[in-house]
């Protein structure tokens, strides 16, 4: 079964930062970021830098409801999430923006962990903006019994 692994804030250092690092070992990526060209030219980069296939939803995870959006993409699609890389906004964004996305990405997050879990394929990992590296996990969430795998 083909899957993919979900990264926000792509556009942020950190969440540029995980989906090279993923994207360099071959995960296939949805990246989550606004809108715009910037996002579908990290996408492109990915592409042919390391010959996987990357799919965008432009949604700011700053705005209400950005959650529900997410979601709705997801299943509106076939995409089979296999993991998240959860990326935290970045310090330097104002304090009501970091608010906002935080809360969003628990939203977020918890709509999308059942059926994560569900297929046993891989882990929610929430980190930090500026956390360099993948494995540098401040939370993951794996299914009871199931050995944690790459997301």
């Amino acid at each position: 079964m083909r899957t993919w692994t979900l990264v926000t804030e792509a556009l942020g250092p950190g969440g540029r930062r995980h989906a090279s690092s993923l994207a360099a070992r071959g995960k296939d990526l949805v990246l989550l970021g606004p809108p715009g060209a910037l996002l579908e030219e990290l996408a492109a980069e990915l592409r042919v830098v390391h010959d996987v296939d990357v799919r965008v939803i432009g949604v700011d995870l700053a705005e209400p409801g950005a959650a529900e959006r997410v979601v709705a993409w997801i299943e509106g699609r076939d995409v089979t999430l296999g993991g998240m890389v959860s990326v935290e906004p970045d310090p330097r964004d104002g304090a009501v923006r970091q608010l906002g996305v935080k809360a969003e990405l628990a939203r977020l997050e918890d709509r999308l962990r059942a059926s994560i879990r569900h297929r046993g394929l891989g882990a929610i990992r929430r980190v930090a903006a500026h956390e360099p590296g993948v494995r540098r996990a401040r939370r993951s969430v794996v299914p009871p019994g199931a050995a944690p795998s790459d997301p």
